[in-house]
């Protein structure tokens, strides 16, 4: 079991790895369709499955069988990889299979719990890969907070719950990457803090090492070993930082790509729609159209 400030989690994956992998899935969570399962008048029944907390699953391979109430009645409902299940709370299934070979969960609660399952070949129940529970402040923790809230309250509608999953995502990312160097390496804590507080300079792979009184190729060396290289790493630290602007500023596109080392706002927004299949600007309005219905 590791415990820090912001995160307990007991794992055979680390934290910089799930990140990588939520990287991977986010840019097709924007074409999924959204699977929403909202509370009934019935009571669930012994054994029902009902999270209680606002609850997020993205199959990655393989698919999950859900029964969903309906009127006195109930239909099965498949999520693979082409879906977005989300449950609010209060909502339940009398009935789950489930097939998916990875997929992850979310939990929207008083803590953000995050988790990545893994069934093996055989079939047999598998355990996570990682869970983790994030309580440190932050925005990842208010806006699943604010998220949490709008459901409770029975206003979880589709054209908001969505928009709103899929700006967490990315805060998740950056929460991920954040606590994802392993405890005692102290070199790569401080040569990541570093390139992330100079990101959005022109910051070159030699000058970062010559800080560190190393050489490139040892720099790189280091970075590789823990999941992501030098490049990598600055073109996550500038989208973090772009992504903190979008949501606090009224920047325009082209000031924030400055603002953030992009040097054009063409280039920024290639690669922000590489990682996140949508342009700055449609993010920023689907992050404020959220914030709004949820204040």
């Amino acid at each position: 079991m590791v415990r820090s400030r912001h995160v307990s989690y007991d794992s055979c994956m680390s934290a910089s790895e799930l990140a990588t992998l939520l990287s991977a899935v986010i840019p097709d969570a924007e074409g999924r369709e959204l699977v929403l399962a909202v509370p009934t008048p019935r009571p669930p029944p012994a054994g029902a499955w009902a999270p209680g907390v606002l609850a997020v699953q993205l199959p990655i391979s393989g698919q999950i069988e859900l029964a969903i109430p309906d009127g006195a009645s109930e239909r099965w409902q498949v999520i693979d990889r082409r879906h977005l299940l989300v449950v609010c709370p209060g909502a339940w299934s009398p009935r789950t299979h489930n097939h998916a070979r990875r997929h992850l969960a979310l939990d929207l609660g008083p803590a953000l719990g995050v988790s990545c399952y893994r069934t093996p070949l055989g079939g047999a129940s598998g355990g996570p890969e990682f869970r983790a529970a994030i309580t440190a402040p932050g925005p990842l923790l208010v806006a699943a907070r604010e998220a949490a809230a709008l459901s409770a309250e029975g206003r979880a509608r589709p054209e908001v719950i969505r928009p709103l999953v899929l700006a967490l995502l990315p805060l998740l990312v950056d929460e991920l990457t954040r606590m994802g160097s392993p405890p005692g390496d102290d070199v790569v804590a401080a040569i990541r803090a570093e390139l992330r507080a100079r990101c959005h300079e022109d910051l070159q792979r030699a000058e970062l090492a010559a800080r560190f009184g190393i050489g490139g190729d040892h720099l790189a060396r280091l970075l590789r070993q823990q999941g992501a290289g030098f490049m990598t790493l600055l073109m996550r630290y500038r989208l973090e930082r772009a992504r903190e602007q979008l949501r606090r500023s009224d920047a325009t596109v082209a000031e924030i790509a400055q603002a953030c080392g992009f040097g054009s706002a063409t280039w920024f927004i290639r690669c922000f729609r590489r990682v996140h299949a949508t342009t700055p600007a449609a993010w920023r309005r689907a992050w404020q159209r959220a914030g709004s219905v949820a204040s």
